[in-house]
């Protein structure tokens, strides 16, 4: 076979991603562990390999959406032993140190390769609201930028340090993470107070607006190691943070985010910052 991009992995994105390759007009070919996956888009026109090495060998590019590196470390190594040339794009959620293995991989069998981190749904893919962060081997991001920018029009090239998409992918995560839990349990809190969700909603929709002020300040205020405070200091966070953890475990409810919260805030009070702004977390936060 003679195809212009490979895709191995067919879960959900990997499939998003071999339509959406198909739609712009590439040939692709496609392998996946469980074969019925892969033998599902033969419809949409893709190629079907029989196994991940000739899926690799069948094209210039190889793109990996597997569920872990774990599955990347293994095909990486069956592909080094045969005569495999191509360049590789590996789309898999994980760790920073889990890119910094591939990277040594990479450059020690002399292949191109790409990490990117997924920031979209399946759904999303081949749109310009879509974005993949992608570091590593510039020479491969100049070459497929186009491919890429295909699949998300939002796509970004960090740099040529591998751990960067990764890096980038676990920090935005866990902001999401938590705020997403904040939410479900500040309506829950609401409800239990009686408030209906419709008040709710109208209060919390307003956040993201305060948020986005709230970080551009943050931003510049730790660039500049300023913590000094006209507002709230930190010993005001204590007391009000303290107040509300109370009340919520007072009515039953669980409340993880906020009683996280307040225990972060007492560390920085216990640590002597109770007078700067609450921006002085960030002084404390990379220390156990």
């Amino acid at each position: 076979m003679n195809t212009s991009v490979s895709v191995l992995g067919a879960g959900l994105m990997g499939s998003a991603i071999a339509r959406a390759l198909l739609r712009a007009g590439h040939s692709v070919t496609v392998w996946n562990r469980t074969a019925a996956k892969a033998d599902a888009l033969r419809g949409d026109g893709a190629n079907v390999a029989q196994s991940a090495v000739e899926a690799m060998n069948a094209s210039p590019l190889s793109i990996f959406v597997f569920k872990s590196y774990d599955a990347v470390n293994k095909l990486l190594d069956q592909a080094a032993s045969t005569d495999f040339s191509g360049d590789v794009i590996n789309l898999v959620t994980g760790q920073p140190e889990d890119a910094d293995r591939v990277e040594h991989w990479a450059t020690r069998h002399d292949v191109r390769l790409l990490d990117g981190a997924i920031l979209a749904f399946p759904n999303d893919i081949g749109t310009e609201d879509a974005a993949i962060y992608f570091s590593g081997d510039p020479g491969v991001w100049e070459q497929w930028e186009s491919v890429v920018r295909g699949l998300a029009g939002g796509s970004l090239y960090l740099g040529n340090q591998m751990r960067l998409a990764n890096s980038i992918d676990t920090v935005t995560l866990s902001l999401v993470t938590a705020a997403e839990c904040a939410i479900l349990e500040t309506l829950a809190y609401g409800q239990a107070l009686g408030l209906p969700l419709s008040v709710l909603w109208d209060t919390i929709s307003q956040v993201p607006a305060a948020l986005e002020n709230f970080i551009s300040y943050a931003v510049r205020k730790i660039e500049a190691s300023d913590y000094t405070t006209s507002d709230a200091s930190i010993d005001t966070w204590v007391m009000s943070s303290r107040q509300i953890a109370e009340h919520v475990d007072r009515m039953g409810i669980r409340g993880h985010q906020i009683k996280a919260a307040a225990a972060s805030l007492r560390a920085a009070q216990d640590a002597g910052l109770g007078a700067l702004d609450l921006l002085a977390l960030h002084q404390i936060a990379d220390h156990r």
